[in-house]
């Protein structure tokens, strides 16, 4: 084979990977966000696995109710209890990915409660990192609004992770329940893309090239 030859050849494999790995890289940049709009219930708390989206939900502990007090469905920690923790995970095995932010609020009937939403991320079962997410304050007697928390340095932010654990907290302090309750209205996340096929093919090509010199 002479050199013009080889070098085209080594031209196109390098094109082949180059595009191979571009195309990777657009692929991964695919924010998903979880509505909780098709949550399944069982006398208004959450009950079952739900998929949406691509991901998987469901009561991972304690009680979380389920509701559309707002447009779409969102998701209460039960004010007669401890409150409950939601589980997200893809509904791809073994699939990770970044959680990007979330959208909390309250309910708090006296209106002087302080506490924090958790948001929890782990890779194979151990922790890998945690928020604390403040809500908004309220006037007592009001459902709060929600707001936008995004992952943080130290946090969340850039973490793989395969498991997602929300943790809404709530309580009954007086006579009247409920007192106070961690709300969430949506989680997005963005999956963590494996190589594609094609970047092996155009690396493949690479070696099939050298070989040949």
């Amino acid at each position: 084979m002479n050199h013009v030859a080889i070098i085209r050849q080594s031209a196109l494999a390098a094109s082949i990977a180059a595009c191979s790995l571009n195309w990777t890289s657009d692929a991964a940049a695919a924010p998903v966000e979880i509505g909780f709009d098709d949550a399944t219930n069982s006398g208004g708390v959450l009950a079952g696995t739900t998929t949406e989206d691509g991901f998987e939900y469901s009561l991972f502990s304690g009680a979380v109710i389920s509701t559309n007090i707002n447009a779409g469905r969102e998701l209460q920690g039960r004010t007669t209890g401890p409150g409950g923790v939601i589980e997200i995970v893809s509904a791809t095995p073994g699939q990770t990915f970044n959680f990007i932010s979330i959208e909390i609020a309250e309910f708090d009937r006296a209106g002087d409660q302080a506490f924090a939403i958790q948001v929890q991320g782990l890779f194979n079962g151990g922790v890998v990192g945690t928020e604390q997410l403040l809500p908004q304050p309220e006037n007592a007697n009001t459902l709060g609004l929600f707001s936008t928390a995004l992952a943080t340095p130290g946090g969340l932010l850039g973490d793989e992770i395969d498991q997602l654990l929300i943790t809404l907290p709530a309580g009954q302090l007086d006579a009247v329940p409920p007192d106070f309750a961690g709300r969430v209205n949506g989680v997005v996340v963005e999956v963590v893309p494996e190589p594609s096929s094609l970047a092996l093919l155009g690396l493949g090509g690479l070696l099939v090239v050298r070989r040949r010199r």
